[in-house]
C-alpha cells in the first residue's frame, strides 16, 4: 500500500486545482461540448433530417446504416493519426470534414449520393474528435488528475444527449424544418475548431 501511494504521489500533470485555473480546461470543454451538442442533434434525428429535405424513408435508412462500419474505421484511422500528429490538428480538421453533412444537405437537397457523402465524412470524423478529444485531456493535464479531468469533458457528451435532440426537435415544431438546425451546425463546429486551435502547441515536458 506504501508502494502504491508513493507511485500516486509521483505521477505527473496537473492537480485539480491546477487545471481548474487554466483557460485550457475552459476551450477544450466548450469545444467539446459545441461539436457533441451538434452532432448527437445530427445523429438521433437523421432519418427525418434526410427525409426533410426531399430523400426517401428507405434512402435516408440506407445512407444511416453505413454510419456503424464508417464511425469504426474513423476511430481506428483517427487513433493511427494521433500516433504521427498534433491531436489539435486532427480536431480541427474532422471539425472542419464534419461540415461536408450540413453544407451536402443545404446545398444538395433531395440528393441521396451527395447525403451519403456527407453522412460518411460526418461519421468517420465524429469519432476521430472523441478520440483527439481525450488524447488532449491526457497531454494537457497529465495523469495526476485524468480521472477527474476526462470525466468533466465527458460531461459534454451526456449534456448534449439530453439537449440536442430536445433543441434540433423543437425548432422543427416552430418552424417546419430541420433548415436552421443544419445552418446553425456550420458555426458551431467553426468555434468548436478555432478553439481547438486556441489550445496552443502543449508545453515541452506535458
Amino acid at each position: 500500500e506504501h508502494n502504491t501511494g508513493m507511485q500516486k504521489t509521483a505521477l505527473p500533470g496537473l492537480t485539480i486545482r491546477q487545471g481548474l485555473a487554466t483557460r485550457t480546461l475552459y476551450f477544450l470543454f466548450i469545444a467539446c461540448l459545441l461539436s457533441a451538442l451538434f452532432s448527437v442533434a445530427l445523429i438521433l434525428n437523421l432519418v427525418p433530417v434526410l427525409t426533410s429535405t426531399g430523400i426517401s424513408r428507405a434512402e435516408a435508412i440506407g445512407i444511416i446504416s453505413t454510419m456503424g462500419l464508417v464511425s469504426i474505421i474513423g476511430r481506428l484511422v483517427g487513433g493511427a493519426l494521433l500516433d504521427r500528429f498534433d491531436a489539435r490538428h486532427i480536431a480541427i480538421a474532422a471539425s472542419f470534414i464534419s461540415l461536408a453533412l450540413p453544407v451536402a444537405l443545404l446545398m444538395f437537397p433531395g440528393d441521396a449520393r451527395a447525403a451519403m457523402i456527407g453522412v460518411i465524412a460526418f461519421g468517420a470524423t465524429g469519432g476521430m474528435k472523441m478520440n483527439a478529444s481525450v488524447y488532449l485531456v491526457s497531454e494537457r493535464f497529465g495523469a495526476r488528475s485524468f480521472g477527474f479531468f476526462y470525466s468533466l469533458i465527458s460531461i459534454t457528451f451526456s449534456v448534449a444527449q439530453g439537449i440536442g435532440p430536445l433543441a434540433a426537435n423543437y425548432v422543427y415544431d416552430v418552424q417546419g424544418t430541420y433548415t436552421p438546425v443544419l445552418w446553425s451546425v456550420i458555426p458551431a463546429f467553426a468555434v468548436s475548431a478555432v478553439l481547438f486551435l486556441a489550445l496552443g502547441r502543449a508545453p515541452d515536458g506535458e
